[in-house]
């Protein structure tokens, strides 16, 4: 029976899926860098982010997870250091980041993406 607290299909899942969300948080942080790219309408309905600065912090927050837990998967004990609520914080993040690049992801579309 799979572990509900475990939402990959083993340690090569993970990886692909931070490998996919290093990728967005690319493509994001160059976005936001790029003055004018994000309208002034999208941090006034977002209400989590003052501006790109702060969407930039938690993309490194996100970035940083992730480098940290590809890492992790290279260990023998990769399952046991999985820690459902750093993920599920991070996840969130990058997916209100998501929403404020007019982006928006499901955690089931970097399975998409990759394939």
């Amino acid at each position: 029976m799979a572990d509900p607290s475990y939402p990959f299909n083993g340690n090569k899942d993970e990886a692909k899926c931070l490998r996919w969300m290093l990728s967005k948080v690319k493509v994001w942080r160059d976005d936001l860098a790029d003055e004018g790219h994000v309208s002034e309408e999208s941090w006034e309905e977002t209400t989590d982010f003052e501006g790109p600065g702060d969407a930039l912090s938690d993309l490194e927050d996100v970035s940083k997870y992730c480098d940290h837990r590809i890492e992790e998967l290279e260990d023998d004990e990769w399952k046991e250091t999985f820690d459902v609520e750093a993920w599920l914080t991070t996840w969130d993040i990058f997916e209100t980041v998501s929403q404020l690049m007019s982006e928006p992801v499901t955690q089931l579309d970097w399975r998409l993406d990759s394939a």
